[in-house]
């Protein structure tokens, strides 16, 4: 495989009998909280190499919707950052409107793996003013920062105490050139880019599937619009990141899901992503706690500060040396 393909490619995966071990899939396929709480980090070898380049200069690989490997949701694996964030990815390509003072909320969002009562991954995400503060909660070494106003997502971690940036002119035009690249129909489809939103029969909501994914959402609707229309911002850039961090499953048909949300004023309460393999189905469930405050109470107040105090004394580095 080259670093500049001229045409998609799809290679092929075998999947090892040491795979049947669900503890050993946490490691090696880790699966993330899809919304930001978002990506599904898989092996290269499975995924579609789009000719186009990633911001770290490697050829930009999609996971071929994980056809071929079984994932679970990724825990302190000692691979990338950005692996906990979100299974949330709203409004298509495009612009992005920004405002300077946006709505000050906050909102939980947790993931669980199967019928499980402890959450696999759990975030803790701040609103204020325009600045939206992602705080993994169960492994809190990365933190996240998208500045609406400055048009600019900030990514640290405490271990090695560095950060790397970059703009939202950059994400969305890595997310056409992924789009762009998907030349034929089987490609876009098995991408998600064609998928559409239906009526779901199972929750009181919606239902939206390709290749062997199946979600079904349930949403929620904030008592202040701005409420809803920042939230989608949120996850339209931490969907876009995922992609350019090359985390994941396609992010496309999530979006699409969640511009049907965006749309309605809402926002995700609980969202269900049912994978299936052959006759093994693996399930996976997020719920996102809402709270509209007038003003974030101390505790979030200081955590803010302290990831302000990050970004001034870490040390930047490029988006392909972030650990």
């Amino acid at each position: 495989m080259t670093n500049q393909p001229k045409s998609l490619q799809i290679p092929s995966r075998k999947v090892t009998s040491s795979q049947s071990d669900t503890k050993q899939k946490n490691k090696t396929l880790g699966v993330v909280d899809d919304n930001h709480c978002n990506g599904f980090p898989i092996p290269p070898r499975n995924c579609l190499v789009l000719p186009i380049k990633s911001m770290t200069d490697q050829p930009l690989r999609i996971s071929k919707a994980m056809t071929r490997s079984l994932p679970s949701f990724r825990q302190n694996t000692g691979g990338r950052s950005g692996g906990s964030l979100l299974l949330i990815a709203i409004l298509m390509t495009g612009a992005i409107q920004v405002n300077l003072y946006g709505a000050t909320f906050r909102v939980t969002t947790k993931v669980y793996a199967g019928p499980t009562l402890k959450p696999s991954a759990e975030h803790l995400i701040l609103f204020q003013e325009g600045l939206i503060y992602d705080f993994p909660q169960i492994e809190s070494r990365y933190v996240t920062i998208f500045d609406l106003s400055q048009k600019l997502v900030t990514l640290m971690d405490r271990e090695t105490q560095v950060q790397a940036s970059v703009s939202v002119d950059d994400l969305i035009k890595i997310c056409a050139q992924a789009r762009a690249a998907a030349k034929t129909e089987e490609q876009r489809t098995q991408l998600g880019i064609n998928a559409k939103v239906e009526t779901s029969t199972k929750v009181q909501g919606y239902r939206l599937r390709f290749a062997n994914l199946d979600y079904q959402l349930t949403g929620q609707q904030p008592e202040k619009p701005a409420v809803a229309a920042e939230f989608a911002k949120f996850v339209d850039l931490a969907a876009r990141l995922n992609l350019v961090r090359r985390l994941g499953p396609p992010p496309f048909g999530r979006m699409t899901l969640n511009q049907h949300l965006a749309e309605r004023k809402e926002i995700p309460l609980e969202t269900t992503l049912t994978l299936t393999r052959g006759d093994e189905k693996l399930e996976y469930r997020s719920t996102h706690e809402l709270e509209e405050l007038t003003a974030l109470p101390k505790a979030n107040i200081e955590k803010i500060e302290e990831a302000i105090g990050m970004r001034a004394i870490y040390r930047q580095v490029n988006l392909k040396e972030f650990p």
